[in-house]
């Protein structure tokens, strides 16, 4: 490992940054020696491992600030002879990253089949869209799936008028809508699964972006994208971006995802552990969080993937949304923290919302020009 030594000269910046190397050493010199010696990248035009670059305690700094793989060909290489071999094993997971990052992206991973599954009841008035929106995508290989536990309002008939063109139909009783996702992905047998209400939609070429995304990312477990926001007409209202996630931002309220354009690997979601049944009111965030707790890395598509529909009549549009949502926080916070909420989280929450909105001013801009997302269709 780098010698701590080395950072004397910094004094009391060095200090510091000291305590920065003790922790985020393991990965990041682990991840050059193993990038150098166990997996070279095909096809690259550069070597994984670099002599040039930034001293490695100034890129500790920056690791900081600018994460891992931002700094990867600046400061990380600079160390790697010192490296332990005890920690070869332990961090052949950060190689396979270090080696993604100097391979050419690929454009489409036509091996790469999705699994979307659409959960319906009583939404005949939208449910056509959202069915067309994904077996019309520009992606060759995308299993879909549409559960409806037992509409009357013709929403089956729809579905029906669409059997030669979905994958698998599931007409049988549940337990709310965590439960028919759960029965809808337990025939899954996609790489990357995804799930889609029957109020919203897909944008055109979606899946495509998606695909390539977790090709160039294979490190990735779970990928969002933003969503535009539209009423019960379809017109625009809003547009909402995801966040940059962590278990902790989450928490503290300073990550939300749009649902509808966050896809994950089949392997992170079994993992995880499936959706809570007993969740009627945010079982796509419980899922969030126990992807996060069983180590799912989560990552960003900068492009709208979807549409949000929010109205008077959709559980996200309703009076009764942020009630709910508040209960729904404090159980996953003693769920992933082990604790209660005391005061003192309150200053928490208060920097990670500063984070939030000082590092992109996209979100402050919105919130001030549209409003609100979810209380924009409160009644």
């Amino acid at each position: 490992m780098p010698d701590p030594g080395a950072l004397a000269p910094y004094g009391c910046l060095g200090a510091g940054l000291r305590a920065w190397g003790s922790i985020l050493a393991v990965g990041t010199n682990a991840t050059c020696a193993n990038a150098r010696t166990a997996l070279r990248c095909p096809g690259t035009t550069h070597p994984p491992c670099g002599a040039s670059g930034l001293p490695f305690a100034l890129g500790y700094l920056f690791f900081t600030f600018r994460g891992r793989s931002a700094v990867y060909d600046t400061f990380l290489h600079g160390a790697h002879d010192e490296l332990s071999p005890r920690w070869d094993e332990a961090v052949a997971g950060y190689a396979r990253r270090a080696c993604a990052t100097c391979r050419k992206p690929a454009k489409r991973d036509l091996s790469m089949k999705f699994s979307i599954v659409t959960i319906s009841y009583n939404q005949a008035q939208f449910l056509e869209q959202a069915i067309r929106s994904v077996i019309e995508q520009d992606y060759p290989d995308v299993e879909y799936i549409v559960v409806d536990p037992g509409s009357t309002d013709g929403s089956r008939e729809i579905i029906e008028r669409y059997r030669d063109r979905i994958d698998k139909i599931i007409f049988e009783t549940d337990k709310g809508p965590a439960d028919g996702l759960n029965k809808g992905f337990a025939q899954a047998t996609g790489n990357i699964f995804g799930f889609l209400n029957s109020d919203d939609y897909l944008l055109p070429g979606a899946l495509a972006t998606v695909a390539s995304e977790f090709s160039r990312k294979p490190w990735k477990d779970v990928l969002s994208g933003h969503a535009i926001i539209v009423d019960a007409e379809g017109h625009e209202i809003n547009r909402f971006y995801s966040r940059r996630f962590s278990l902790t931002r989450y928490l503290y309220g300073a990550a939300t995802l749009a649902q509808q354009s966050t896809f994950f690997r089949n392997t992170a979601f079994h993992k995880a552990g499936q959706f809570n049944v007993d969740n009627k009111i945010a079982w796509d965030g419980e899922l969030w969080v126990d992807l996060a707790i069983s180590g799912a890395e989560f990552g960003q598509i900068p492009k709208f993937l979807s549409a949000f529909r929010i109205y008077g009549n959709s559980i996200t549009g309703s009076g009764r949304y942020t009630d709910a949502l508040e209960r729904h926080k404090e159980k996953m916070f003693l769920k992933a923290k082990g604790r209660n909420w005391h005061a003192f989280d309150n200053l928490i929450h208060l920097f990670y919302k500063a984070i939030e909105y000082g590092t992109d001013p996209r979100l402050a801009m919105t919130r001030f020009l549209r409003g609100p997302v979810v209380s924009i269709q409160k009644r």
